[in-house]
């Protein structure tokens, strides 16, 4: 593969960082007359093109969280477990950061319950399968619970002790 020279290298790197082809070439050192009318062959250059093309793909692959990544967070908040924050105060004047503060926090619920939306709709589920579930798990405990009642209570207690489950509930 051929080499890059130290100017096609300054113009690509430039590239990369403005995304201005004739900035970059300036700031590389071509003079104001090529840039007027060879900038795009700049780009054109097969070399230059494999070099940007390498260079971006490194760059995205170190930046950017892959997909097995961004769902083992989603599922995190959405289970609610403790997550690291970061916060900083910077002086608007000189603009030199004066205060920077990491913490940890718990999603709250309304966090958790969008992740978990989120979740479902990458995974294929939909929010009216999680309320069935929900449900369900709901109508599981309020059996469990009826179960546990003592068969040996009279009726009467065993109606004000149900009415409490099913009142504890809706309240809860």
């Amino acid at each position: 593969m051929k080499k890059l020279t130290i100017k096609q290298q300054r113009f690509a790197d430039e590239y990369i960082i403005s995304g201005n082809a004739s900035d970059a070439a300036r700031k590389a050192g071509y003079s104001h007359k090529y840039i007027n009318s060879n900038v795009q062959k700049l780009l054109q250059n097969t070399v230059i093109k494999r070099y940007i093309e390498d260079k971006l793909r490194e760059l995205n692959s170190e930046k950017i969280m892959d997909l097995k990544e961004a769902l083992e967070l989603t599922t995190s908040i959405a289970r609610r477990e403790v997550q690291k924050g970061y916060s900083k105060t910077v002086d608007k004047i000189s603009g030199e950061v004066t205060k920077e503060i990491e913490y940890e926090f718990t999603p709250t619920i309304e966090e958790s319950q969008k992740s978990l939306e989120h979740l479902l709709k990458c995974l294929g589920g939909s929010k009216d399968e999680l309320d069935k579930t929900q449900q369900k798990a709901n109508i599981e405990l309020i059996k469990s619970k009826i179960n546990a009642l003592n068969s040996t209570d009279n009726r009467e207690d065993r109606l004000d002790r149900l009415f409490d489950i099913v009142e504890g509930e809706i309240d809860g």
